[in-house]
């Protein structure tokens, strides 16, 4: 059965669900998936081309006369999943899987699949068909190239700050400036695919420090990441990702999802703090930070919580519910 991904890529909304479907997709490549990118910036495609995917920009009334959707399974993954979208694929696709976290909206799929920690999140829908539900961290699209690094959580004092592929607030360049004037430690910067910023800008604020690096949408992210003793992340699917391997993060929100989202994993042990930055009071920040890394104790109980929260198994689950779906 032919498969499509239908998501969204922009600096409006992120590139979360764009890779999360990239990652399944690496899984359902015997299916020859097609990326129908909606609502989404043109460098969203180069980034599904660069992974060997085809992709075609769609609106709502090319759902309507697209006849490759006809018969095939549609795995749709946007940040708001609306239910008009949900209803025109439902009519045209044989299989309609929807990938949604924020909760709270009408259904009208075949499979949901909610990978949040957040109960209100996962219970809060009303579902206007009888669907098979799917919730909970178990099921979170981890990259394969996290396997490769778990066991390798670092006991230095390096910060990575990954603040999504967008960062629209240029939170970066803010936490750039304040990093430069501290000692003893190394911190990594982050630039995501669309990003309004460049590795130029961020040397500018750190003077060119040896210890203060800039890696631009790195293909060995895992590697990276496991490097390091600290994450400052905003709170999307990097938290998921830090947690398999063990690094404690920072949450450092921009959107009210991402503080609800980060809320929960300190609820749960697996995060360090849920912070809004704006820039102000570095001084007490800085004193912070370092606190956090001088706190050895905290950041291997909290690595510990974390590991346990998410298996790393998401996709095969993901892969076994729709390979028996297309058998039916």
């Amino acid at each position: 059965m032919k498969c499509f991904f239908m998501t969204e890529a922009s600096k409006a909304t992120g590139y979360g669900h764009l890779f999360e479907c990239l990652t399944l997709a690496e899984g359902l490549r015997k299916h020859d998936p097609v990326f129908l990118l909606y609502d989404s910036d043109a460098e969203a495609g180069k980034v599904a081309e660069g992974k060997g995917f085809s992709i075609e920009y769609i609106t709502p009334e090319d759902i309507r006369t697209h006849a490759g959707i006809r018969g095939s399974l549609v795995i749709l993954n946007t940040r708001k999943n609306k239910i008009e979208l949900q209803n025109l694929l439902k009519k045209s696709a044989d299989k309609l899987l929807l990938i949604d976290e924020l909760g709270d909206k009408e259904i009208n799929c075949d499979i949901l699949i909610n990978f949040s920690l957040c109960e209100e999140w996962t219970e809060s829908y009303t579902f206007l068909n009888d669907a098979s539900c799917f919730t909970g961290p178990d099921y979170y699209p981890l990259r394969e190239e996290f396997k490769m690094a778990k066991g390798r959580v670092a006991k230095n004092r390096d910060i990575l700050v990954s603040l999504g592929g967008v960062d629209r607030s240029r939170t970066a360049l803010s936490l750039a400036g304040v990093f430069s004037d501290m000692d003893k430690f190394t911190c990594t910067y982050i630039i995501g695919p669309g990003c309004g910023y460049t590795a130029e800008d961020i040397h500018k604020l750190t003077h060119g420090k040896a210890d203060q690096k800039v890696i631009t949408y790195p293909d060995n992210f895992a590697e990276v990441l496991a490097s390091h003793r600290l994450l400052i992340s905003s709170g999307g699917d990097t938290l998921y990702e830090a947690a398999y391997l063990g690094v404690p993060a920072v949450v450092m929100w921009e959107d009210y999802h991402e503080r609800t989202q980060g809320q929960s994993f300190l609820d749960r042990g697996a995060a360090v703090s849920v912070v809004k930055w704006d820039g102000s009071d570095r001084d007490n920040f800085k004193m912070k930070v370092n606190m956090i890394l001088d706190d050895t104790k905290m950041l291997d109980r909290v690595s510990g919580i974390s590991e346990r929260l998410v298996d790393g198994s998401g996709i095969e689950r993901i892969k076994n519910i729709i390979e028996k779906e297309i058998a039916e």
